[in-house]
């Protein structure tokens, strides 16, 4: 009976070992098996960004701007490690961030074209530092919402997107 029992026992370990080998092997930093980096954006007009992964860590500033792209650079659980276009980093809950992607104008105003062409109609200018929802975006242009507006913004001076990334209109 001994026998039986310690057999079925070593059959039991030896079927779960795999399980907990590739638990260990878990990178903590990639919970949610989404790309790493990747940018997001805020869905709160307040955000609060931490030292560390958790509410016990001191605030270190504080995003008031809902739709404001961030770069997620790490994960640990429900909190996400991002990172800002001036090279700042934080911890943020991931219910505070949203998959909607978004970018803002870098440097000066410019125009929002009706077309992906520099000698497009323009619709609008826009001002630096606004962020826009991105519908699509092409090698050099990007087609993005920006309030009641929509238009194309060349790619070169948006601040949310990767150097080689597409987005394919919806």
């Amino acid at each position: 009976m001994k026998r039986t029992a310690l057999l079925w026992n070593l059959l039991l370990l030896t079927c779960l070992l795999p399980a907990v080998s590739h638990a260990e092997d878990r990178d903590i930093y990639h919970y949610s098996g989404l790309p790493i980096p990747r940018f997001a954006s805020f869905n709160s007009e307040e955000t609060n960004v931490r030292v560390g992964p958790g509410t016990r860590y001191p605030i270190r500033w504080v995003y008031k701007r809902k739709d404001w792209p961030v770069e997620i650079i790490g994960e640990f659980g429900h909190w996400r490690n991002i990172r800002d276009h001036e090279g700042a980093e934080g911890w943020v809950h991931k219910g505070l961030l949203s998959g909607k992607r978004t970018a803002f104008l870098r440097g000066s105003t410019r125009p929002l074209r009706l077309a992906p062409d520099s000698n497009s109609a323009q619709i609008v200018n826009i001002s630096a530092n606004v962020s826009s929802i991105l519908k699509e975006c092409t090698p050099q242009w990007c087609h993005v919402a920006v309030n009641k507006y929509e238009g194309w913004l060349p790619r070169e001076h948006l601040w949310g997107i990767y150097e080689n990334e597409e987005i394919k209109a919806k």
